[in-house]
């Protein structure tokens, strides 16, 4: 087998947040590197040429340029790494109809000039309709043996059509590997996410149009190196969290995994030694049922308090995912989440600080997914910011948001500009008059796992106070730089080049 497993337990002596009795642990699951799929693959490509694709980047391009030099890349990636893999690649536009550019194809060296140049036709014009594209996908793949990925990128929200978001996203094929990219602050995350939330779709929020070859490479070696399907794992004698639902279970559906993927679950058991998991897929090449059982092994005095951070973590940005999605914005709601997050980071990086740990890639990554929520929590961007970081951390995907906008009082005083992008950007206390804003009752949210201070390492006095300290490390923190795998590096940079990395 290709996969490899670990389970990791606490053996509870300087930690222990639950019930007692009640230990944490975490479970590993690994794919080795492999090579490029020999399985057909057939990949659509969708992208939106609305009239809004004519607003400028900061880097003075359109976003259809942008867009039209990612497809570009993608289609020459294609033609000259799958020679020897059955790769084929559609092409469509939409606007408030499809406009197919040509239907799933192989792109070889003697016709990828041809291909390429019915990209230049592709002009910014009327509005969105996303029911037709969604319609158009689930017809293309009802007569192919292939593998069926379908990508498809909006800048904005459906105005045309229907644009019921419930309606919608049951017009998508789960048959296939759906990926619903939304970029820019003027998508509708809400739809996005309904798009996503049916099996075997993804939603990847791209906060600048300039990293979107970003996102695209990611998604292209997870097809073209696609290990498994149907990743799914059950335990005995514990229970799986699930970061979506912010539960413990007994089963997670975890999907398609590819090479070099790691994905680690966390794990609480009354009965550590019996623990038993069992993860069962098919292979990708084969299409071969596998079964691999693992159980709890000698790591049981492991120092878990990183993955007792992140727990925490996906646990806070869950909550303010909820609240995000609230169309009536809670003032006190946002007001203590704020504070529970500032006091959090505040014991992260005090934890760093004490265990030589400032540099830790994952501690890191939890400070970002933290801040950014915070800076953008109660404002007309924070579900597609909250939902972005739940996801990611959830998946491990590389690909993440970064770039925060500035508040809406300072975007109302601008005379409605486009919003800069900054890394300290604070979102103001008060919010915008236009908002409705009301004390609402406040949502019945599940108990949390830990207390508010659940980790080994506890914050000190000066850290437990709402000080000035506090807001000003919330303001003035450092965005972490994205990592990749190996193989995800070289495709990543044959579609944006090594200065987009």
């Amino acid at each position: 087998m290709q996969a490899t497993t670990k389970i990791t337990m606490h053996n509870g002596s300087n930690v222990h947040p639950f019930t007692v009795g009640t230990e944490f642990g975490t479970f590993d699951l690994e794919i080795d590197k492999i090579a490029m799929t020999t399985k057909a693959q057939e990949i659509n490509i969708v992208i939106d040429q609305s009239g809004s694709m004519d607003e400028m980047c900061e880097d003075g391009n359109s976003k259809m340029h942008q867009i039209k030099h990612v497809t570009n890349n993608i289609l020459h990636f294609v033609s000259e790494k799958c020679k020897d893999v059955n790769v084929k690649v559609g092409l469509h536009s939409f606007n408030t109809r499809v406009n197919t550019l040509f239907e799933c194809t192989n792109i070889t060296e003697t016709t990828i000039d041809a291909l390429t140049f019915r990209l230049k036709h592709i002009r910014a014009e009327d509005g969105t309709n996303i029911e037709e594209p969604l319609k158009m996908l689930c017809s293309v793949g009802t007569s192919t043996s292939a593998d069926i990925n379908n990508i498809l990128m909006s800048d904005g929200d459906a105005n045309e059509g229907n644009t019921d978001s419930d309606e919608l996203a049951h017009m998508v094929d789960t048959r296939a590997s759906n990926y619903f990219i939304g970029f820019g602050l003027d998508h509708n995350p809400r739809l996005f996410s309904a798009l996503s939330n049916r099996e075997n779709s993804n939603y990847y929020f791209i906060d600048k149009i300039e990293k979107s070859g970003i996102a695209y490479g990611e998604i292209l070696q997870s097809i073209l190196y696609r290990a498994y399907n149907g990743v799914r794992i059950t335990i005995e004698n514990g229970m799986l969290y699930d970061w979506k639902t912010n539960e413990w279970r007994t089963e997670l559906f975890v999907g398609k995994m590819s090479g070099e993927m790691k994905r680690t679950f966390h794990i609480l058991t009354t009965a550590k030694e019996m623990v038993l998991i069992k993860v069962t897929a098919q292979k990708v090449e084969t299409g071969e049922e596998i079964v691999l059982n693992a159980s709890w092994n000698v790591d049981a005095g492991a120092d878990l308090t990183k993955l007792f951070y992140r727990q925490r973590t996906q646990e806070i940005l869950y909550k303010v995912k909820r609240l995000n999605e609230e169309k009536i914005v809670d003032r006190d709601a946002v007001k203590t989440m704020k504070m529970e997050m500032k006091k959090f980071t505040a014991e992260m990086v005090g934890y760093m600080k004490q265990n030589g740990l400032s540099d830790d890639r994952l501690m890191k990554n939890l400070c970002d997914d933290i801040v950014v929520v915070y800076r953008t929590i109660g404002t007309q961007w924070g579900h597609m910011y909250s939902c972005s970081r739940q996801v990611s951390q959830g998946t491990e995907r590389a690909h993440n948001t970064s770039d925060t906008p500035t508040s809406p009082r300072e975007k109302a005083n601008s005379g409605g500009l486009t919003p800069r992008n900054t890394r300290s950007t604070h979102i103001a206390w008060d919010l915008p008059d236009d908002m409705d804003v009301f004390n609402a009752t406040h949502r019945r949210w599940r108990a949390p796992i830990f207390p508010s201070r659940s980790c080994s390492v506890m914050p000190s006095e000066d850290q437990d106070q709402d000080t000035d300290d506090d807001e000003e490390l919330m303001n003035n923190h450092e965005m972490s730089a994205m990592h990749y795998t190996e193989t995800q590096s070289e495709v990543i940079e044959s579609i944006v080049g090594d200065d987009n990395v």
